[in-house]
């Protein structure tokens, strides 16, 4: 062992059975500068609980969502 400190770009940080370097782990797509302004096209009352939260062609196959906060009018099923 040495003194001389290692620089971690100078640290190997392709995968070791795939080749893949480890950066390639966390894409997510393309990068958004979000600029905190507001989309012209949407309306301006729009929120969260406006969308449709059904699932397409009426299937079966949506999760139930977690609700939080005193906004909740519906019935909690105990399963």
């Amino acid at each position: 062992m040495t003194d001389e400190k290692q620089r971690m770009k100078d640290v190997d940080h392709t995968h070791p059975y795939d080749d893949r370097s480890a950066g390639a782990l966390f894409a997510r797509g393309p990068v958004v500068a979000a600029d905190g302004g507001r989309d012209p096209n949407r309306e301006p009352n729009e929120s969260m609980k406006d969308v449709d939260h059904t699932p397409p062609h009426d299937e079966e196959g949506a999760t139930r969502v977690f609700e939080r906060g005193e906004e909740y009018d519906g019935d909690v099923v105990e399963e």
